[in-house]
Parts: C-alpha cells; sequence; structure tokens
C-alpha cells in the first residue's frame, strides 16, 4: 500500500516539477523580447522580478514526498536569475522570493529562507564566473557554457540540503525508504535546473543570433545602398546553372538591369555580357568552382540596355560557413564599374605606344630608325643559322640638295628616296632610316628570292633616277654597302659593322658605288682595328710629338708665328704623317683626346720659348659643334701659363657652315678672351663672304690649291688677289699657304699679302 502511494507521489511530483520548468522557459522566453525594447536597468529589474514570482509559485505548489515532508522547487528560478539575466536580477529574485516565502507561509522558516539565500548566493557567483559585473554589461556578451551549467545544477542540490537537514525527521514507524524517496527527489532539482538552463540558453542564442543577423542585414544594406558597386550571392541550382540568391538594387545602376530580373534569372544578365568576354567569365566561374579558397578577379565588359558598354570588375570567394548550411557553393561578391579606369589605362597605353613608336621611328619617313630596326630583327634570326642580307645605303649630293632648294627639298628628296626603297623591297623586308641621309635594309633568307647581288642592283638602280623637283631633276645617287651574314656574323654588332665597312670603302671613292663585304674588307676592318687601338695606346704614351713650321712676314721674311703640326713618332724614329691617322681618330671618335693633347703640348712648348711669336694651332671642326671649345683653350692656357694673344685657333671652313649660330657664339668668346682664330684652307670648301663679316675672324689662310697656280695661271692670281684685297678692307691677316718658290713670294708680296707659309722658310721641325 505503501509503495502505490509512493510511486502517486512521485509521478505528482515530476508533473509538478515539469510544470514549474515550462512555466518558467514560457514566461522568459515571452517576455524577454518584449523587455529587449526597454532600457537595460529597466529590462534587468523586471528579469529579477520574474524570476521571483516563479520562485515563489514553486513555494506554493510544493511537491509532496510523504505525509509529512514536502519539497519544492523555489531554488531553481533563484539560482538562474543572475546567469540568465545580470547580478540586478539575481538580487532582486532573492529579495522577491524571500519576501514572498515569509509572506505565504506566515512565519519565519528556517529551511526554506536557507535554501533561498545559499541559491542566490550560488546564482550570483557563477553569473561573477561567467563575466557579469556591475554596472550591467551587455547581455549578448555572457553566453551561457556546459561549465556554467554544471555548476548551476550542482549548486541547486546544494541549496536544497538546507531544507533536508533542517526539516523534520522521519516519523518513528515509517519505512526507511522514505528517506530514500527524498534523497533521489532532491536529486531530481540539478536536472530540471539543467534542462531549465539549456533551454534558456538555447533561447539566449538563438536571441542573439536573430539580433546580429538583423544587424547584419541592415548594416549590408546600407553598405549595398552606399557603395558604387553591387552585392551579391552567387550559387547553382540542382541542374548545375548559375544562380543569384542576392542582388543588391545597385545592379539597376551599374548594369542598366533590375536586381529583382537578375535574381529571378540569371540569364537576363548573361546574356548582357560582351561575346568577346563570355568566355573568360564562364572560366572564371569554373575556377571559383574548382578552387574555392581562392579570390576569384575577372574583369569583362557588359552591354547595357541603352547601348552603352561598361567595363566590369567582379571579385569574389566560396563562403564554406554559408555554403555548408545550404549544402552548395555559395560565393559573396562584389561588382564596381571600372570603365574609368580601362578608359585610362587605354589612353596610358596608346600614349606610351605613341612614345614608343616616336623612340623608334624616323619622324620624317615614318621608317623605323636604328633602334627600332634592332627591336624589329629578332635575336633568333641571328643565331638560327640562315642567311641574310643587311644592306646600308647612303645618299651623295645632300648638301648640295639642301643649298640648292632648302632643307624642304632635302626632305622631299629623303621621302622620295623611303617610298622608292619600300616599293623595291619585298614586304617580309625591313626598310629603316638610321642616318640624316642614310638607309637600312635587312632580308633573312625566306624574303629573298633571287641573289643579294640582283637584289642590291635592283635597289640601287631604283633609287638612282633622278628626282623632279620644282621643275629640275635633283641627283639620287647612293653609295651602298651590304653583307651576306655567315657563321663568323653572329650577333647584329658585327652584321652592321661588316655592312658599314662595306659603305665606307664605297664611299671612299669619287664616283658612286656598291661594295660587299668580303674577306679582303675583313682583313682590313682588323687592320684598321689593331692600328686605331695603336692609335690610342700613343695618344696615352705621348708618342704624337709637336712639329713647328714658321709663319714669315711677306715683305722682309721676318718671323710671325709657327704652327704646331702633329706627327706620330714610332719606336723607330719614322714618322706617320697626319693624314694617315686624324681621319681615323675623327671616325673613331678619337678626336678630343688628340686635339686637347695637342693643344697642351703646344701651349707648354710656346711657354717656354724666349720670343713672343704667336702660334696657331689646328682643333677638330666637332669642338665648335659640341660647344666646348672655350672651356678646353681656357683650361690649356691656364695649365701652361701661355698667353691669350700669342694663341690662334684654326678651324676649317665646314665647322662654320655646318652650325653657324653655335660657331659664332664660340669664336665670339674666343676673342673676348685674347685668342684670335684663323679660317684654315680657305676656298677649298664652302666658302661664304658672309660669315667674313658676321664672325671676329682674326686670320684667313688661302689653300695650297691657289697659290700653287699664281705664277701659271692669271684665274687663280685673280682669285687670290681679291681674297688678299678682301682681308685688308675686312682688317683680316691673310696667310698664304704651302709658299716653295721666289717666285711666289714676290707675287704674293707684291700684292700686299700679309704673311707666307712653307717650304720656302722652312719646313716642320721639332723645336
Amino acid at each position: 500500500m505503501y509503495q502505490e502511494s509512493f510511486l502517486q507521489e512521485l509521478v505528482d511530483g515530476i508533473l509538478r516539477s515539469l510544470f514549474a520548468v515550462v512555466v518558467l522557459i514560457v514566461a522568459v522566453r515571452f517576455a524577454r523580447p518584449r523587455l529587449d525594447r526597454c532600457h537595460p536597468k529597466f529590462v534587468e529589474l523586471s528579469c529579477g522580478l520574474l524570476f521571483g514570482v516563479l520562485s515563489l509559485v514553486a513555494i506554493a505548489l510544493p511537491l509532496p514526498v510523504s505525509p509529512t515532508q514536502t519539497a519544492d522547487l523555489r531554488v531553481i528560478p533563484v539560482i538562474l536569475a543572475a546567469p540568465v539575466a545580470g547580478l540586478g536580477a539575481g538580487a532582486t529574485a532573492a529579495v522577491v522570493a524571500l519576501l514572498g516565502q515569509l509572506a505565504i507561509v506566515g512565519t519565519p522558516h528556517a529551511a526554506g529562507l536557507a535554501s533561498v539565500g545559499l541559491a542566490a548566493v550560488l546564482g550570483l557567483a557563477v553569473a561573477w564566473w561567467m563575466g557579469w559585473r556591475l554596472p550591467m554589461s551587455d547581455r549578448d556578451e555572457h553566453p551561457m557554457r556546459s561549465g556554467h551549467l554544471l555548476a548551476l545544477a550542482a549548486g541547486t542540490a546544494i541549496a536544497a540540503m538546507p531544507a533536508n537537514l533542517l526539516g523534520d525527521a522521519v516519523p518513528p514507524g515509517e519505512p526507511a525508504e522514505t528517506n530514500l524517496t527524498w534523497i533521489l527527489h532532491v536529486l531530481l532539482l540539478p536536472g530540471a535546473t539543467a534542462a531549465a538552463g539549456a533551454l534558456l540558453m538555447d533561447a539566449k542564442r538563438r536571441r542573439t543570433i536573430d539580433r546580429m543577423l538583423k544587424a547584419e542585414a541592415k548594416r549590408t544594406a546600407t553598405l549595398a545602398a552606399n557603395i558604387p558597386g553591387v552585392l551579391y550571392q552567387r550559387s547553382t541550382d540542382r541542374a548545375g546553372k548559375t544562380i543569384f540568391p542576392y542582388m543588391s538594387p545597385r545592379a539597376l545602376d551599374l548594369f542598366g538591369l533590375d536586381a529583382r530580373e537578375i535574381l529571378a534569372d540569371a540569364n537576363v544578365l548573361f546574356s548582357h555580357v560582351h561575346p568577346d568576354d563570355r568566355d573568360a567569365l564562364q572560366q572564371a566561374l569554373l575556377t571559383a568552382q574548382s578552387h574555392p579558397e581562392d579570390p576569384i578577379v575577372c574583369e569583362f565588359r557588359v552591354v547595357r540596355p541603352d547601348g552603352r558598354t561598361v567595363w566590369i570588375q567582379s571579385r569574389s570567394q566560396i563562403n564554406s560557413e554559408v555554403s555548408d548550411q545550404v549544402g552548395c557553393p555559395v560565393a559573396e561578391g562584389v561588382a564596381i564599374d571600372i570603365t574609368d579606369r580601362k578608359l585610362a589605362e587605354a589612353e596610358a597605353e596608346q600614349a606610351r605606344m605613341h612614345a614608343l613608336h616616336a623612340a623608334e621611328h624616323d619622324p620624317l619617313t615614318g621608317l623605323p630608325n636604328r633602334q627600332g630596326l634592332r627591336h624589329l630583327v629578332a635575336d633568333d634570326d641571328l643565331t638560327s643559322g640562315h642567311s641574310g642580307l643587311l644592306m646600308v645605303m647612303d645618299l651623295r649630293s645632300s648638301k648640295l640638295v639642301n643649298d640648292l632648294f632648302g632643307s624642304s627639298g632635302g626632305d622631299e628628296r629623303l621621302l622620295e628616296a623611303a617610298r622608292r626603297l619600300r616599293h623595291a623591297t619585298p614586304q617580309e623586308g625591313i626598310v629603316a632610316r638610321t642616318g640624316d641621309d642614310e638607309f637600312t635594309i635587312y632580308l633573312d633568307d625566306s624574303a629573298l628570292a633571287g641573289s643579294p647581288e640582283a637584289f642590291v642592283a635592283d635597289v640601287i638602280a631604283a633609287v638612282a633616277r633622278p628626282f623632279r623637283l620644282s621643275g629640275q631633276l635633283v641627283p639620287m645617287r647612293a653609295d651602298a654597302g651590304y653583307v651576306v651574314r655567315d657563321s663568323d656574323l653572329t650577333d647584329w654588332e658585327s652584321v652592321v659593322r661588316a655592312a658599314s665597312a662595306a659603305l665606307e670603302e664605297a664611299r671612299s671613292g669619287k664616283e658612286a658605288a656598291v661594295v660587299c663585304f668580303n674577306l679582303k674588307l675583313k682583313v682590313q676592318r682588323g687592320e684598321r682595328r689593331a692600328f686605331d687601338l695603336r692609335l690610342a695606346q700613343a695618344i696615352d704614351n705621348h708618342e704624337l710629338a709637336v712639329f713647328w713650321q714658321p709663319i714669315c712676314a711677306a715683305s722682309n721674311g721676318a718671323l710671325l708665328g709657327r704652327e704646331a703640326l702633329v706627327r706620330w713618332v714610332q719606336p723607330d724614329g719614322s714618322l706617320i704623317m697626319p693624314n694617315s691617322f686624324i681621319p681615323r681618330a675623327e671616325a673613331t671618335g678619337l678626336w678630343p683626346t688628340l686635339d686637347a693633347y695637342m693643344l697642351r703640348r703646344a701651349c707648354a712648348e710656346a711657354a717656354q720659348w724666349d720670343n713672343d711669336v704667336w702660334i696657331s694651332v689646328n682643333m677638330s671642326p666637332g669642338w665648335l659643334m659640341v660647344g666646348n671649345l672655350v672651356d678646353e683653350v681656357r683650361a690649356a692656357m691656364e695649365d701652361t701659363g701661355l698667353s691669350a694673344e700669342r694663341l690662334c685657333i684654326e678651324v676649317t671652313e665646314r665647322a662654320l657652315v655646318e652650325d653657324h649660330a653655335l660657331a659664332a657664339k664660340q669664336i665670339s668668346r674666343l676673342r673676348a678672351m685674347g685668342v684670335s682664330v684663323a679660317i684654315d684652307d680657305f676656298g677649298t670648301g664652302y666658302s661664304s663672304l658672309s660669315y667674313l663679316n658676321r664672325l671676329p675672324i682674326s686670320k684667313l689662310k688661302i689653300d695650297k690649291t691657289f697659290i700653287d697656280e699664281i705664277v701659271t695661271s692669271r684665274r687663280a692670281r685673280d682669285v687670290v688677289e681679291n681674297i688678299i684685297d678682301l682681308c685688308g678692307k675686312l682688317s683680316i691677316l691673310s696667310v698664304a699657304e704651302g709658299v716653295e718658290t721666289y717666285d711666289q713670294v714676290a707675287w704674293l708680296s707684291t700684292h700686299g699679302c700679309t704673311a707666307i707659309q712653307g717650304y720656302i722658310f722652312g719646313r716642320p721641325e721639332r723645336l
């Protein structure tokens, strides 16, 4: 009979326990969302009041264990209040539960008060452990974990002990199972606490996630509305077709398409992708599926419904967390308009290509220049073992054409030459302008239909036909040198040097010629290279000596000055004359070193003489062209101590004609320093009376070719006489060069020539 009563009471107690737990959970879940909109302090106090009232409900629904003993679930709300809602809620729930117990029972009950108080203290301790502090922190920052839940369950069992220890003992005669029943029931309290806490913990987690999702959705919507692009999610359906689960409204601004249309059918967007970019976009989508861990960047064009084409840059990456939740790959990304950037890049590329074209092409003819030619001739063409032809052609009489027809006429001649060369060269060949009057043609063996000799002959014949300009025939004669590449010419520089050597040989004659690079030229080139090296070493080793030739007065033979002439003294004492090595110095770029050396040697020797005769030093025309002659002369005088009045710089007429403005500036600066300037070999070059009138020339040297004929040729005498008269009227000292007979001296002296230089007064010698 007792066993049946015990089971009924146990079942009834369990039902009461479940009822209390359900009431607690329902109350919290329904009340909490409404409280979340209130002030945090009010929420905390309200939750504490709610948990306290639920504790009173548990007191009002006691759990009978035996006819003389009862137990209740009042400690569960009290111990859960602080961990769930905060320290303030735990304190409020404890106060309400204690006051309510006093009001319901009527008289103090030590066991109940002790259980409620102990439950409140334990709940506050667990809440402190979880991170709750005063003042109250954000509720969502302190989630309840499994360890906290176990601590609360153990705390409930501890809080229930006072009621058991301080309650009535088992009446005499009652069976021992009653105490065991009480102990068993007390063990149900931790389970009820754990169940209630777990449900509340899950509810809080869901509420927190929901709040975060709403905040994230709001943030995403704000971001999508303000960024200059389109946010999207991309996935695939069960059939493998691309879909867009999400597309921000800015799609209308970017694509010209409503986002809802794209969400309904992704092909609405794909159909507007530029046809040339569809394959690249499809490949990018496949790459995104095969490499989900890598971000994908794709650039493509979209043709909007209004006809405008925009460049799109799409950046996306698979979101593994979202993909795991939905069971298929989901990529999240952003698409932005990069049309302006693409236009800027296109303009920059166009400017770069224009600059590159300008750097590698001749602005007059449009042909490649030397750099462009080298760029077009691939290295593998030179190392593949195939034969090829390089031809270098130089137009003659260019100076004459420019003088007669002006620079525009010279340009017309060059354009005509370029047109003829392009017409005479196969399409596979390369025609370039590699110098002022120089053109180069390159052909590989595949473009060379016949023999190299026949091709070169055809080209020269095509160019050589006279060109009619302003009703007059303009000469188009040209020299050419070419080389057929063999196994010895395996790099571009060697091929160019060989063709240039052949051209140099062709230009050495008086008539236009064509020369093919051969073994003889190869040997000559080697000899020249060795000679040039010896010349450079000779300058460094001071093997070049100054020989002096006197310049005397035509009237009485008195010494006026000396001209410094260079000689290359060999180890055996023999001499190499300047006409053998000065052209090589000019061709190889050694002339500045040679001239500077001779200028200093001449000034140093003259500074040691006892007399004050002046000296003449020849300087290459290049000094007037590069613009640093004055600095070199000043340095030589400062280093040697020679006075400016004793120094005369001789230059040829060519230097005055090629760059008259620069030459005039430097001659004026020399005269300002006190250095005199002489025109050497007057009458043999491009003689012009204009520069005699404009430039401060001090001396004019009449070339030997006129002096040789003054005794036998009336025309030569008339020319020299006019030159002497002109010098006298311009206060320029006239010097006759190459005087060798007394008859010449007599004639020159009679006609007023100032000075004479020649073998008649002395040969060049070292002093």
